[in-house]
């Protein structure tokens, strides 16, 4: 039978001294941020303290936007009391802006958490609510408050903004390639302090390149062409959205409106009507060779320690041969033979088909898997772990031992300040064990029974089809997900790879987290 929703009245009830809770902090980051974390915690610590409540929790989420409920921390939260008890009867926050903004979220959060048994509490004095059926109302009044505030402040930052760009000054942001962001003083602000914003301005190095590949483009150079001659970017695929950039011509933009004349133009209105008719009868940028070479952004020289990147040489092909499809030392190509000359060009083809049969064979096996999870294990676990597990429970056993002690004296003689310490001190230690021996448990859950054959056939099912897979995009994808780096040195090659991501991509073992492991392996073969 599902639980009933608790009443604020019942939830409160249990909040006597020595009540266990936990405390949620939030803020949004910025350097105007009003209540950091680290201050909220001093509040609320105090709040607790002056209520002889226990706090057995602290979640934080720092620099984090009220206006999702996608936060770690919140969700870690909801996650904890979805497991059953939690080990406290109640979350405090510093105010109900700090849970969340979002009318909605907030309640239906506050609704589900409350179904299990743990309640939502203010410290914010002007946030009390009453008991009985009308707290919800004054929660939902305190919820609308904080979802207007945030929208408010939307319409205020989108209008100050707006009026920046009116005056000439940038909205924000990065400007585009061929301007700088100026620094200038723009009045006062109500607290005596400039108010400093940004003009753009052409930059003298960058901006009369941009002028000369909207003219080569115009002109019918290609891409390349043109990024061979003015080297703007890193690659000549970022030309194909600079040219259809209307800032260049002297254009402010804010959403969709435009200020024109607001920035000096790098690009006459002729010259720009040309490229976009050029573009518009489709010269798209066309993708180099490299992009459909497998070990692209993966394969390093080993001599030189440099990236090597994919080429194709065509000589043969009059002579109805087949292209051959090669990797360089990128470092080699820059700089001359002299920079790494005991690398040769590496056949795609050959070392491919290589890299990929021992993915499969070496990496991707049940062996491989089992002795994956074994290694992580040890490290990560260790030996002595079910000791440290009982030793726990030894100590908890006395600790409430102690409590139940304490309140037979209670009972018996009343209870005095020094009395009610020394309960809330072991309650407070009771907690920390608690949790510290539910965290050793969960490590021994996760390492302590090898994954089933079933299990292992999970993790290696969709990565042995992703690197198979004839679509070289797909296969790629599934490499660079566990695989840091490949190194060829002559016939020696070294696949560096994750080992927890192995596991991690195929959702195994579903017995939890891998607890924050990380590992890395390295094959080699010659």
């Amino acid at each position: 039978m599902p639980k009933r929703k608790r009443s604020v009245h019942a939830s409160r009830a249990a909040l006597g001294p020595g009540a266990l809770i936990a405390c949620y902090l939030r803020d949004s980051g910025g350097a105007a941020q009003g209540l950091s974390v680290s201050q909220q915690r001093a509040a609320l610590a105090a709040y607790a303290g002056q209520r002889q409540w226990i706090i057995s929790r602290w979640y934080a989420d720092a620099a984090q936007s009220g206006a999702t409920d996608d936060r770690p921390a919140l969700q870690q939260l909801l996650a904890d009391c979805r497991q059953g008890d939690p080990g406290y009867v109640a979350v405090l926050t510093w105010a109900t802006s700090r849970f969340g903004r979002d009318t909605l979220e907030s309640q239906f959060n506050r609704l589900w958490l409350r179904r299990q048994g743990v309640d939502v509490l203010s410290a914010n004095p002007a946030e009390a609510t009453p008991d009985g059926a009308t707290a919800v109302v004054f929660e939902a009044m305190f919820d609308w408050k904080n979802q207007q505030f945030l929208e408010d402040m939307s319409r205020d930052v989108r209008r100050g903004l707006r009026a920046n760009v009116v005056a000439g000054y940038a909205p924000g942001g990065t400007p585009p390639r061929g301007y700088l962001a100026e620094p200038v003083t723009a009045g006062i602000r109500r607290d005596g302090k400039p108010k400093i914003v940004a003009r753009w301005v052409m930059d003298p190095e960058l901006g009369p390149r941009v002028s000369q590949a909207f003219r080569l483009f115009a002109d019918g150079a290609s891409y390349a062409e043109i990024h061979a001659a003015t080297r703007l970017y890193k690659s000549d695929s970022c030309y194909a959205s600079m040219l259809r950039n209307r800032s260049y011509l002297g254009v402010l933009k804010f959403g969709s409106e435009e200020f024109p004349d607001m920035i000096p133009a790098l690009v006459d209105q002729a010259t720009f009507a040309q490229v976009q008719a050029r573009i518009a009868a489709g010269a798209a940028y066309t993708p180099r060779p490299g992009s459909d070479y497998l070990l692209s952004g993966l394969l390093r020289c080993g001599y030189c320690d440099g990236p090597m990147a994919g080429g194709v040489d065509r000589r043969n092909e009059r002579r109805g041969y087949r292209a051959w499809r090669y990797y360089k030392c990128d470092r080699k190509r820059r700089l001359g033979a002299a920079a790494c000359p005991d690398q040769r060009h590496v056949g795609a083809d050959q070392l491919e088909d290589r890299v990929v049969n021992l993915v499969l064979d070496r990496i991707l096996t049940p062996a491989c898997v089992r002795e994956i999870y074994e290694e992580i294990g040890r490290r990560f676990a260790g030996p002595d772990l079910a000791a440290e597990i009982s030793g726990l429970e030894d100590q908890i056993v006395g600790v409430r031992r102690s409590v139940a002690n304490i309140l037979d004296l209670v009972e018996r003689a009343g209870a005095d300040e020094t009395t009610l310490a020394r309960l809330t001190q072991r309650r407070t230690e009771l907690a920390q064990l608690t949790a510290r021996r539910d965290e050793q448990a969960r490590r021994q859950a996760i390492f302590g029974t090898p994954p089933t054959p079933a299990e292992i056939e999970a993790i290696l099912a969709t990565l042995r089809q992703g690197i198979a897979s004839e679509e070289v995009d797909v296969a790629r994808r599934t490499l660079r997900a566990f695989v840091e780096q490949v190194v060829v040195k002559g016939a020696e090659l070294r696949i560096d790879y994750r080992a927890d991501a192995v596991l991690a991509l195929g959702e195994v073992p579903p017995r939890g987290q891998l607890a924050g492991a990380s590992m890395r392996l390295s094959l080699v073969v010659t």
